[in-house]
């Protein structure tokens, strides 16, 4: 799986991450390539998922694995509001975001019937303010006739960030579901935002890599 980090900052909205001191360090390898913004909505034929890779189960109780396309998606340090039309309704301007990461899982039949495609998203914190992110997942799916990506279901939940990189339990991650309109094969993916709370952060957005179901969305 090609992998990549995308770190954010008031400079620069793309650029290589640089820390002395990464989570990736424990966890897998990851690469330093660079890579283009997020899209949110696409014209472009998806990419083949990696048959290799297997379905996520959909298990509440325990932990999922990320499955972000290149890894997690490294933000933090984001710009300052502009207040140039006048004063903020809060008293003070919100602290800028430390280094955090955004992960998910695959996209994915759940094990619980009906059929029904599932992600999830969370959020790990490396340093800086914010003990609590709203985290969105939107599921996307691949609508061959129109030739762009449409989002079918969003989820949403303000959670604190997981004790690990790779995996969150359901206390620590937000999910959506869109239930299965039959058995066509669609492509499926999730875009996962996480918004600190009271805390100025990078709006990037991770995408999970591309997966192929026999789950219709349309």
């Amino acid at each position: 799986m090609r992998t990549f980090i995308v770190a954010v900052t008031a400079s620069s909205a793309i650029a290589l991450a640089a820390s002395t001191a990464s989570p990736l360090d424990a966890a897998e390898p990851l690469a330093t390539t660079a890579a283009t913004a997020v899209p949110g909505t696409e014209t472009a034929e998806p990419t083949e998922p990696d048959p290799t890779d297997p379905a996520v189960p959909d298990e509440e109780p325990g932990e999922v694995e990320g499955g972000v396309e290149g890894g997690p998606l490294e933000g933090g340090f984001g710009e300052e509001p502009d207040d140039s039309t006048g004063p903020s309704p809060r008293a003070g301007k919100k602290p800028s975001a430390g280094v955090f990461y955004t992960n998910g899982d695959y996209v994915h039949i759940s094990s619980t019937p009906p059929a029904t495609a599932s992600g999830h998203g969370w959020w790990f914190k490396v340093n800086g303010p914010g003990d609590k992110a709203k985290v969105t997942v939107q599921l996307q799916a691949y609508d061959a006739k129109a030739k762009k990506w449409k989002t079918v279901a969003t989820g949403n939940k303000t959670v604190k960030p997981s004790k690990k990189l790779n995996s969150a339990p359901s206390s620590n991650r937000a999910n959506a579901r869109k239930t299965c309109k039959g058995t066509a094969k669609v492509q499926w993916r999730s875009v996962i935002d996480v918004d600190i709370v009271d805390v100025n952060d990078s709006p990037n957005k991770a995408v999970t890599t591309t997966r192929s179901l026999n789950c219709g969305a349309f």
